[in-house]
């Protein structure tokens, strides 16, 4: 018989089996320790975040806001979307299709945390009681930037705002043919840039770019079957200040040309000096500020006038309860002078004209003639280019 050390010592020998389980044992423990230390390396040199950052653009706004543009638009790669509620920009919370903003993680926890943020609001036109406020146009006697068209096609503008934190403002309104009268907003804002970054035509294009881009992929994901515009190339610039922007009102140019004629009038009012919007059939905001020329506050705006079409036409200067700020087809309060047309899509166009800030008229009491005129006549070409009839002024 085997004794039992004899047994326990053949067990131990190093057989064929057991150095093949030996072998097994090592190499499982060798995989291991080599994912392990992968895994470790992939964390340690940002490849999880720049991978979160990526999947984070199928999580946020239902997957539409697009990645790409955006991450040009803000200039880096590090570039992470947020899904949340708060983010609204047409200044009522609750009625989103998609809310959503993408923020530069480069710049978390720094000084400038409103740097490096793009925020999208998109919406029903049916549902958007203040589209206005997704280009920046609410009131007709204030300084909100001027309203530049996108371009290419899109029914759609940009603002940028001389404000403590410039922020760049856009949205396109899209009219879906399978759906009888709707429209579907896409709106995008832009915070932290400088003045000179707001005006410039790269920064302007590249914001541009991702409005368009995830306007295309809204259309796609919530069934609007609409006509795009072609891709954007270039978005102008323009002079980072007003002052800077202005020119004479006899040499104005775009949607101040018709008031070239009416020097003679402006000047007895100190507002010699244009700047405006260029003119294209597809915007949804026109601008153009008459311009002290002279004194203690030169360069300050004095008059505005104003264009809006689609539903921010329908909405500025209406509250939820029923006010009306420019009722009728065409009137005159202290605050403003407006007029309507009517447009081929059967909307109404609005517009407006208006005494801005601090800018006083030099004659107060030729101020509202010099208004009406001023506004037909800015009115009836603005008409014309969108092809719009049946003006109606005061």
């Amino acid at each position: 018989m085997t004794s039992q050390a004899e047994e326990e010592t053949r067990v131990n020998e190093p057989g064929p089996v057991n150095k093949k389980r030996r072998r097994l044992i090592t190499g499982a423990v060798a995989f291991v320790c080599l994912m392990a230390a992968a895994g470790g390396a992939f964390y340690l040199t940002g490849g999880f975040d720049k991978w979160r950052d990526r999947q984070s653009f199928d999580e946020a706004c239902q997957g539409v806001m697009d990645g790409d543009t955006v991450r040009s638009a803000l200039g880096s790669d590090a570039v992470r979307a947020i899904p949340d509620g708060g983010a609204f920009i047409f200044g009522d919370n609750g009625k989103s299709i998609a809310q959503c903003h993408a923020k530069d993680r480069e710049w978390e926890g720094g000084k400038d945390r409103e740097r490096g943020v793009m925020t999208v609001d998109i919406r029903w036109a049916s549902h958007a009681a203040r589209a206005n406020w997704g280009i920046h146009h609410i009131f007709a006697n204030g300084y909100e930037g001027i309203g530049y068209p996108v371009g290419y096609g899109w029914r759609g503008s940009v603002v940028s705002n001389e404000e403590i934190v410039p922020v760049m403002r856009g949205a396109v309104e899209l009219t879906c043919r399978n759906k009888s009268g709707e429209r579907l907003l896409v709106a995008t804002s832009q915070r932290g840039l400088t003045m000179d970054e707001a005006a410039s035509d790269q920064y302007r294009t590249r914001f541009a770019q991702a409005l368009t881009g995830t306007a295309t992929n809204a259309a796609k994901k919530f069934g609007c079957d609409a006509e795009l515009g072609k891709p954007v190339e270039r978005v102008p610039s323009t002079a980072p200040y007003l002052e800077l922007a202005s020119k004479p009102l006899d040499r104005a140019t775009g949607v101040c040309a018709p008031l070239a004629g009416m020097t003679p009038d402006a000047r007895r009012q100190n507002a010699p000096l244009a700047a405006g919007s260029p003119k294209d059939p597809d915007s949804l905001a026109e601008d153009c500020f008459l311009i002290r020329g002279k004194g203690k506050r030169q360069f300050e705006s004095v008059f505005r006038f104003m264009a809006l079409y689609g539903r921010a036409a329908e909405n500025i200067g209406k509250s939820e309860d029923g006010f009306d700020r420019y009722p009728g087809a065409s009137g005159q309060r202290e605050t403003a002078t407006w007029a309507t047309a009517q447009c081929p899509d059967h909307r109404k166009a609005l517009y407006l004209a208006g005494t801005v800030g601090r800018g006083e008229p030099a004659v107060p009491s030729e101020a509202d003639e010099f208004e009406r005129k001023a506004l037909r006549a800015f009115a009836q070409q603005s008409a014309n280019e969108h092809g719009c009839t049946n003006l109606r002024t005061p």
